[in-house]
């Protein structure tokens, strides 16, 4: 997946707040980067993986078309986002959960969901799943 920092709004020690962009949407995120680092990408694309903290609420969706997939900003001051994509994978897991692989088409990226973060629900495979996420944040990968 790929974002361009459009702008710094804050440091802390676990990374910058940013505006960014990704696709079509602007968003506020965090980005795991010391303020140095995040102003040398500001205008850059700059390849992450996606993280967040908590998942807030869900939805499935039966019938998907990929190009709904996206990662849509909440709140103007927030690192809160609803991440929409098709459910490409599950994974039944030793705890008896499952993990859940999102596959997002806008950026292309994979998110993993842990069943209990949906109430103990396992969406079908193939079906839409959108998540809503506080906490979300962007890790820049190394070449």
């Amino acid at each position: 997946m790929a974002i361009t920092i459009l702008e710094l709004l804050s440091e802390n020690a676990e990374g910058a707040v940013v505006r960014l962009r990704h696709a079509q949407s602007s968003l506020i995120a965090r980005v795991a980067e010391d303020a140095h680092a995040v102003r040398s990408l500001i205008g850059k694309e700059t390849v992450v993986e996606l993280g967040y903290e908590r998942v807030t609420a869900w939805q499935v969706f039966s019938s998907f078309d990929d190009e709904r997939s996206a990662v849509i900003g909440l709140e103007a001051s927030s690192c809160a986002a609803r991440i929409t994509g098709r459910v490409h994978q599950v994974l039944e897991l030793e705890d008896g959960g499952s993990l859940i692989d999102i596959y997002l088409q806008t950026g292309a990226e994979f998110l993993s969901v842990h069943s209990e973060e949906l109430g103990g629900h396992v969406p079908a495979i193939d079906s839409g799943l959108a998540v809503e996420v506080e906490g979300l944040c962007f890790y820049p990968t190394r070449a």
